[in-house]
């Protein structure tokens, strides 16, 4: 007796993820048969709930929301005569569902600013950003990464821990750096991403000495009187705020021949 013949034994369509709506596509199944058309069916009633078969077409969609815990499964369909029932070949559709990626990652602020202080040794810690993601199992698994990618900063892909890969030089650099920073989970059928952006602000240390120009000698006749001016020096510090604070003063045995009136530059 001559059988129709599929075109595979084994279909293994694309997984649905368990959020996949009533009447979507799953597979068209064929089927090879000269002496009559065909009717398609599917066999098990418990694959009767989810899906629909069109008897002519051969085309499956779902029928309503599937259960993650019914599947994977295997779905038997048939091919018959339509005229001798009994005449049919059988074969298997392997329906997976998987978990759908619902959440993206979420930092709890979109802006966050850190500190580093200027001629550290590398790797430097600077700071750490992390992400949630309610999702459950690989659908919340998170990868992190710096979108704006330079030589000064590198991040670990796992805990989200950023470090500098450079010393940095206030005086001679930049003080403020802004990179931005992406959370990207694992989810299926598609990934999903929060993002986040670091100011990195870099601080001065005290690492300049006050430095004085050339100057020559000065001269005071010996009959000035006391608190007469005999010239004045100044030096200059190429670091910032506190850390180019001067304070002046004498030392030896002068002290007791002069003062200096203005102590602060």
């Amino acid at each position: 007796m001559l059988l129709s013949r599929f075109s595979a034994e084994y279909y293994n369509p694309e997984p649905l993820s368990n959020w996949t709506a009533p009447h979507t596509y799953l597979i068209q199944i064929k089927a090879f048969y000269l002496h009559s058309s065909l009717n398609y069916s599917i066999q098990e009633e418990t694959a009767k709930e989810y899906f629909d078969i069109d008897p002519s077409s051969g085309i499956i969609r779902t029928k309503k929301l599937l259960n993650i815990e019914d599947f994977p499964r295997n779905v038997t369909v048939k091919a018959a005569d339509s005229q001798r029932a009994w005449i049919y070949s059988e074969a298997i559709v392997h329906v997976t569902v998987i978990s759908a990626d619902q959440y993206a990652p979420v930092f709890n602020n979109s802006l966050k600013k850190v500190t580093v202080k200027e001629e550290q040794s590398v790797p430097t810690f600077i700071a750490q950003v992390q992400a949630t993601d309610n999702d459950p199992g690989k659908n919340g698994f998170l990868t992190y990464s710096i979108l704006n990618q330079n030589h000064f900063f590198a991040i670990d892909a796992t805990n989200g821990m950023v470090f500098a890969t450079t010393t940095f030089d206030f005086e001679n650099g930049t003080h403020e750096f802004e990179i931005f920073i992406s959370a990207e989970d694992d989810g299926i059928p598609h990934k999903k991403q929060g993002y986040v952006t670091l100011v990195i602000q870099v601080l001065d240390v005290n690492d300049c000495e006050p430095v004085f120009p050339p100057h020559g000698d000065m001269y005071v006749g010996e009959s000035a009187p006391i608190g007469t001016v005999i010239g004045q020096i100044t030096a200059t510090d190429e670091d910032s705020g506190d850390n180019a604070f001067i304070v002046y003063s004498l030392f030896g045995n002068v002290n007791v021949l002069y003062h200096i009136i203005c102590v602060i530059s």
